[in-house]
């Protein structure tokens, strides 16, 4: 059976020429990857994040209380960007940190509820242009409450 494309399709649906077809695939796949890449810009998804610290799940016998107190002390230079006109910029800071935790049972699970306080001390001094500026400030930070469970 010998059929003739231009007797059954009429000229309107008669396909393009092998010229035209690598032509418009390659405007779709240029479309397609602007368009997701738009998307993928535009889309403004939140970030997240975790802190682990050590010892934060482990198991202890419930009903316990701890009272734990550290400190830390850090001193050192601040790099910044050479463009940027201050120089000779450094740190001191001292921070204390104050905080409860309870061990509880969780519907037959281990779990732990902590408050956490912490306290800081920063002094810092820089040179902007020939002057050098000096601050100091002290207080307490962001407070912290955590829950968690071991699910194991």
């Amino acid at each position: 059976m010998n059929l003739n494309l231009s007797t059954i399709l009429s000229p309107t649906q008669v396909p393009p020429s092998g010229d035209d077809l690598p032509w418009q695939a390659a405007i779709k796949l240029i479309t397609a990857i602007t368009l997701l890449a738009a998307a993928l810009v535009l889309h403004s998804g939140r970030a997240n994040a975790q802190s682990m610290e050590p010892r934060a799940y482990s198991n202890a016998p419930v009903g316990m209380n701890f009272l734990i107190l550290g400190y830390v002390y850090q001193k050192g230079n601040v790099l910044l960007d050479p463009s940027v006109p201050v120089k000779d910029v450094s740190i001191e800071a001292h921070t204390a940190v104050a905080a409860y935790a309870r061990s509880i049972d969780v519907f037959g699970k281990s779990g732990k509820f902590d408050i956490i306080v912490p306290y800081s001390s920063l002094s810092g001094s820089g040179t902007l242009g020939e002057e050098e500026h000096k601050r100091s400030m002290a207080g307490f930070a962001d407070p912290a409450v955590r829950f968690s469970v071991n699910l194991w």
